[in-house]
């Protein structure tokens, strides 16, 4: 359509205008701007155009119209910003997992998370207690677990390939049955390194299943985890949502258990006392609304070695009760955010060297 249609037409287009109109403000009436007219002046008005442009004229007028409005409205799409570079775990999941066009589902891709016998029991007295049994535990844990598919959205990504993303993504819950291990035995020490030992055991087990959901972690929920899911408000400003502020101390968090000891090869200089060797946790706590956004990414491309990536994190244990949250022990963070270093450890460097 050439403007020249479009601007052939104007005030004298009709022989009649509602107070407050005129061709301008009807060819770009907003629903609101429609809503204000009654019946009878939109008679009116029409009756106006009849009368100056006869009906094949009102039809193609209508015609004109509707193609500057469409032609607005790509104009205006066109002045919106793109939408921001995806987070890391949008790429690898695009490149890893996302389904080819006119192929199907893509690759599933997801987390195992264990329960250990203890964490089963601490929820099952508290829903003896009057709250939720371990489904609604999972459901709670899940929907915390998937806010980065909201914090996406939010910030304009594809809803089609969220939606895609999000219906292939998948927590595997695994109970521990008692003969797997029993927190209460005397030993703890024994005990946590039979229990993890268990756990891997029966991780590896598994691992021919469904090799989208197999990293080299796996989740573990614990006691502890348990009692920083149930201490953590669902409503109101404390509710862990897509605006929560990472390295907070308090938040919900499951165990990360390293699915065996061995590394990988780390550098002769890591090997001295200080370095990588000393810097690997097997076990530590992961806060649950990262697990998606920096847990995975990191582990499913495997872009650094766990030492690396465990550097400033505090060593935890699958048999621990009530943990001690104590951020900054040893110069560690009690609860792991991402591969990159805290922020307070920037802080410290600037000052260094300021």
């Amino acid at each position: 359509m050439s403007s020249h249609e479009f601007t052939k037409y104007s005030n004298s287009s009709s022989t009649y205008w509602p107070p407050g109109w005129n061709f301008t403000r009807y060819a770009h009436a907003t629903p609101a701007d429609n809503a204000t007219l009654s019946d009878d002046e939109r008679a009116k008005m029409q009756a106006g155009f009849r009368e100056v442009l006869g009906e094949e004229g009102v039809a193609e007028m209508a015609r004109v119209v509707w193609l500057e409005q469409l032609r607005l409205m790509r104009v205006e799409k066109g002045r919106r910003p793109p939408p921001p570079p995806p987070p890391d775990w949008l790429r690898v999941w695009r490149k890893r997992c996302q389904g080819q066009k006119g192929q199907g589902q893509g690759k599933n891709w997801g987390v195992v998370v264990f329960w250990t016998a203890g964490a089963v029991k601490r929820v099952v007295d508290y829903e003896d207690a009057g709250g939720e049994g371990v489904e609604g535990f999972e459901e709670r844990v899940q929907q915390i677990v998937e806010i980065p598919f909201e914090t996406v959205l939010d910030q304009g990504q594809s809803a089609e390939e969220i939606d895609e993303a999000r219906r292939s993504f998948a927590i595997r819950w695994v109970r521990v049955a008692d003969d797997d291990g029993d927190e209460s035995k005397a030993g703890e020490e024994i005990q946590e390194n039979v229990l993890v030992e268990r756990l891997r055991a029966r991780y590896h087990s598994m691992q021919e299943q469904d090799s989208g959901l197999f990293l080299p972690i796996f989740l573990v929920v614990s006691s502890s985890a348990v009692a920083s899911v149930l201490s953590t408000p669902e409503a109101g400003d404390e509710k862990v949502g897509t605006t929560s502020p990472r390295w907070r101390t308090g938040a919900p968090f499951l165990l990360a258990v390293a699915a065996t000891e061995d590394q990988g090869v780390v550098s002769d200089d890591d090997q001295e006392a200080g370095g990588e060797k000393d810097w690997f946790k097997p076990v530590f706590r992961v806060a649950m609304e990262v697990v998606v956004e920096e847990l995975w990414p990191v582990v499913e491309e495997q872009i650094t070695t766990l030492g690396r990536m465990t550097r400033f994190v505090q060593r935890a244990e699958v048999t621990e009760t009530v943990p001690t949250v104590i951020d900054e022990e040893d110069g560690l963070d009690a609860i792991w955010w991402s591969v990159h270093a805290p922020p307070r450890h920037l802080r410290k460097r600037r000052r260094i060297f300021t």
